[in-house]
């Protein structure tokens, strides 16, 4: 059964979220490195999981569903079949990450977007559901996730049926 998942795609600092955002938007790939506490919650997302992808002090951006298991950024690919690392406007300190092999290096989740927006329309409000850790499932059970799942599907357009 298909679990619920808030996601945040980088935090405070400019460079942090423009990179994660980017691969997200533009490669479909959810992305977390520089150490286990921040990788490791990728590989919770297993394929058909939803997830609500939350740009830190800024909102909701997407909503999409896992379509594959974290991988190495290494060795994700990209449309006509190139590696992800090797696309011209990637960042140089992912690239790096990247091709670390140790618990620093960066982990990737394929998601397909039922909706992305971009940062300056990202969902907003008092209230919703938001955390440090890279991956959080939203329980239904749980007022605020409810809440949050609720708010954000409303805003996008987006409902249970639409997300695959």
């Amino acid at each position: 059964m298909a679990r619920d998942y808030y996601v945040i795609l980088g935090g405070t600092t400019h460079d942090d979220m423009n990179v994660r955002y980017q691969i997200a938007h533009d490669y479909r790939y959810l992305n977390a490195g520089g150490g286990e506490w921040y990788s490791k919650p990728l590989c919770n997302l297993q394929p058909g999981d939803h997830v609500f992808a939350y740009v830190g002090g800024k909102g909701y951006v997407g909503i999409g569903r896992v379509r594959d298991e974290a991988i190495f950024a290494r060795e994700a690919t990209v449309g006509g079949g190139g590696l992800l690392v090797n696309q011209p406007d990637i960042d140089a300190n992912f690239v790096e990450r990247a091709h670390r092999r140790d618990d620093t290096t960066e982990l990737v989740v394929r998601v397909k977007w039922a909706k992305i927006v971009s940062v300056d329309q990202a969902v907003f409000e008092t209230g919703l559901f938001s955390h440090q850790r890279t991956v959080c499932e939203l329980k239904t059970n749980n007022p605020t996730h409810r809440r949050t799942v609720e708010t954000v599907e409303a805003a996008f357009g987006v409902s249970r049926d639409t997300k695959s």
